[in-house]
């Protein structure tokens, strides 16, 4: 069975690309809906993960599976999501959960898909500081610019494998600290408090539903995240998930 995910243009965030990546694992066949034209198929379930943000989204149509999404001012997205023809709403985070209630909508906190990122045991080396400022390591940016879909595929493969088997990584991006825990990657996530920005604290909110430690080095076993997240697609889509095997790419020795 075949179903439809958000592919990503003018996203500015490799992130989305990498939420995209880890859901995708867990389904059998996906199509792709542009995330700024929202126009998917109403015979096929779209399951839709992610910040839902200022776009139009298509609030008639009631296929759709709210899978670890993020939600705040946009007041159509809770009409599309209070449309939805499935029973559970599943929330990325506690706050998004709290809005929901406002709004008399029952969600459930399952966090996101990439803590359904398969643990390694492998070899460990190198150390990145992704958008982490006074952090030592080789730097990296997840902002992308205007990319092609393909394009960002490829680059959030290479990323999500020097996460993997790094030997540290700093960073103040939710989607590389959630991928490190999921693979067991020794993780400083920099402390969202200290960038005054509240927007920021509420998407962060997951990690504190998680239990992480702040601004220093952090390993924590989630596998309990990983398959309340499974059992959440797996109970409203009526399927069994095994999730397939990712082709993880070979790599240089140091990132450029």
């Amino acid at each position: 069975m075949t179903f439809q995910v958000h592919r990503y243009r003018r996203t500015w965030n490799i992130g989305d690309a990498i939420q995209t990546i880890a859901l995708e694992r867990l389904l059998p066949a996906v199509s792709y809906v542009w995330r700024d034209l929202d126009a998917p198929a109403e015979d096929i379930p779209f399951v839709v993960n992610g910040w839902l943000g200022n776009n139009q989204p298509p609030v008639a149509n009631a296929n759709c599976l709210f899978a670890g999404v993020y939600v705040h001012s946009n007041e159509i997205n809770y009409r599309w999501i209070g449309n939805s023809r499935f029973s559970e709403i599943g929330a990325r985070d506690p706050a998004t959960v709290m809005w929901c209630a406002d709004r008399k909508i029952r969600a459930t906190l399952i966090g996101c898909a990439t803590l359904t990122f398969d643990p390694y045991t492998g070899p460990r080396s190198g150390i990145y500081a992704v958008d982490a400022k006074g952090a030592e390591g080789a730097a990296i940016c997840h902002d992308i610019g205007d990319l092609e879909w393909d394009a960002q595929l490829n680059l959030a493969g290479e990323l999500l494998q020097r996460y993997r088997c790094a030997q540290l990584v700093t960073t103040s991006r939710l989607h590389v600290a959630l991928p490190c825990l999921a693979f067991g990657t020794p993780v400083v996530i920099q402390d969202p408090m200290r960038w005054g920005n509240r927007e920021r604290n509420r998407r962060f909110s997951l990690l504190d539903a998680i239990g992480v430690r702040y601004d220093t080095p952090h390993v924590q076993d989630v596998s309990a995240w990983r398959q309340h997240y499974i059992s959440f697609l797996e109970r409203n889509l009526g399927i069994r998930i095994t999730p397939k095997p990712f082709a993880w790419p070979a790599l240089a020795s140091a990132f450029i």
